[in-house]
């Protein structure tokens, strides 16, 4: 958990929970459930994502 809390603090970080759910199964080959990786960051880290759900979606639907 160290490598994900390392990666958790660097400035471009994750963007969604999918993110980070991808980075453990292709970095350290754990096949994790979504809702159990929510859980880990969320609560047991007590992470945040870098940039949040609403201002994705207003950059993704641009001006």
């Amino acid at each position: 958990m160290e490598r994900l809390k390392q990666r958790l603090s660097e400035p471009q970080g994750f963007h969604n929970y999918s993110q980070i759910q991808q980075w453990l199964n292709t970095e350290l080959g754990l096949n994790i459930a979504y809702k159990t990786v929510y859980q880990l960051v969320r609560y047991q880290l007590q992470a945040k994502l870098k940039i949040s759900p609403a201002v994705l979606f207003v950059l993704s639907t641009g001006p």
